[in-house]
């Protein structure tokens, strides 16, 4: 499963660098979705890569190595909401172990390229924005 190691690892190079804070059920249904297309295009070898589970699970190696922050909130419901974010001083590790990621996997730097577009586009359809409107 080195292919969803690679993407989710995409996602946090994005999340990092853009200083965001995503809900990690959005990033990891959208991240789900992501997968599917790119193995529909030959782009990813083996469809099991875009299996929740598996993402969530690379998020949660990821957020134990610190490369990720989580925040865990409760709801009224009894279930819980968890936010991620990336630490700005955690660049460095995130690129060493990018670097490590790609040199495990057979893709080329164009497919490289293509996938980090997809995976940015899913960071940011997974992105929660919040409107208010000024009071009357």
């Amino acid at each position: 499963m080195y292919d969803t190691y690679l993407l989710a690892m995409m996602a946090v190079q994005e999340v990092n660098a853009a200083g965001y804070v995503i809900k990690e059920e959005n990033l990891v249904n959208e991240l789900h979705h992501c997968i599917q297309e790119m193995y529909e295009k030959s782009q990813v070898n083996q469809l099991g890569s875009c299996l929740k589970d598996v993402i969530a699970t690379a998020l949660g190696k990821f957020t134990a190595l610190g490369l990720l922050k989580a925040r865990i909130y409760p709801s009224e419901t009894g279930s819980h909401t968890t936010w991620l974010t990336s630490p700005k001083e955690q660049k460095e590790g995130i690129d060493l172990l990018y670097q490590q990621l790609t040199e495990v996997n057979s893709l080329s730097k164009d497919q490289l390229r293509v996938a980090g577009e997809a995976v940015n586009s899913a960071v940011e359809k997974s992105l929660v924005m919040h409107l208010s409107y000024p009071r009357l």
